[in-house]
């Protein structure tokens, strides 16, 4: 499809896109400011790769309340699925990346 049909689809659907459309809004650590302080807590534990039993656990929450705010959270950051929340949560620097038990590589991929 070219780019010229994807406009023509996407005028006609009545879609307004976004500002947040481009990737660009990934990086801005204020994108953050529409979560709120849960929100961010429970992004920022999925983002470590917590399931939503384990962030219930966690945070005495039910899971479908960790749903709930894991929903919310992607609504507000306009991310398509869990794991664009969790890239967003890395480039706004949210979270930062932690070396594993055991890498003395610092967190960095090496090719000894």
């Amino acid at each position: 499809m070219s780019d010229e049909a994807v406009d023509r689809a996407v005028r006609g659907s009545g879609v307004v896109p976004t500002p947040y459309d481009t990737d660009d809004h990934l990086t801005r650590p204020e994108a953050l400011t529409a979560l709120t302080d849960r929100e961010r807590g429970v992004t920022a534990l999925a983002a470590h790769g917590m399931s939503n039993a384990e962030i219930a656990e966690r945070l005495v929450l039910s899971p479908l309340t960790v749903r709930s705010h894991i929903q919310r959270a992607m609504t507000k950051l306009h991310a398509r699925d869990r794991a664009q929340l969790v890239v967003i949560a890395y480039q706004s620097g949210l979270v930062t990346p932690q070396p594993r038990p055991g890498d003395h590589t610092g967190g960095q991929n090496r090719c000894e």
